[in-house]
This record gives structure tokens, sequence and C-alpha cells, in this order.
């Protein structure tokens, strides 16, 4: 796969999905067209330690996705397409009082 072929994406991850896996950030890359859907199938292989609690998070709605800073929402279908050097955020609720 050459650099044409691919996009590379920057990857944050934040609370429990980031004391899962281990990092809090990683950069991703993906076979052109790259889209969030893809990105999530190779977290899930990349970071097994967190691939649980990753995927139950997306398909119940609890975790949100940030991508260039706007909120996608995965239950409602939403599968943008990630330009080299897009941002991707994974938030998970937090906890507190």
């Amino acid at each position: 796969m050459s650099a044409q072929d691919t996009v590379t994406v920057t990857v944050r991850l934040f609370g429990g999905l980031r004391e899962a896996s281990g990092v809090g950030s990683l950069s991703v890359s993906l076979q052109r067209p790259g889209r969030l859907s893809d990105l999530t199938s190779a977290l899930g292989r990349l970071l097994p330690q967190a691939a649980q609690r990753l995927s139950q998070g997306l398909s119940q709605g609890y975790v949100h996705v940030l991508v260039d800073g706007r909120d996608v929402d995965l239950l409602a279908g939403d599968d943008p397409p990630l330009a080299d050097g897009a941002s991707v955020v994974f938030v998970p609720p937090i906890g507190g009082g």
C-alpha cells in the first residue's frame, strides 16, 4: 500500500477507553477512501484490550465521536469519510460527583 492509497488519522481516547487500551493517542493508516467505520474496525484489531468497550459504547450510543471537532452520530448512520490528517476523538461518559 503506497502513501497515495492511504489516509492517516490521529485518534485520541479518553476515560475508560484510554485506561483499557493503555494509550491516549495513536496514528492509524487506512486504505483510501477511509471512513469512520473503517477506523473503528481497525481500532478493534489494533487495541484488542479496548475493543469490546469501544464496540459496546458505539453501538449503545454512550461513546461520543468527534471528527475534526464535529460530533458524529453513528447510531443515526453517520459514516463520514476521513481526510488525510483528520483528528478523531472517542469520549466515553465520565462519572463523578
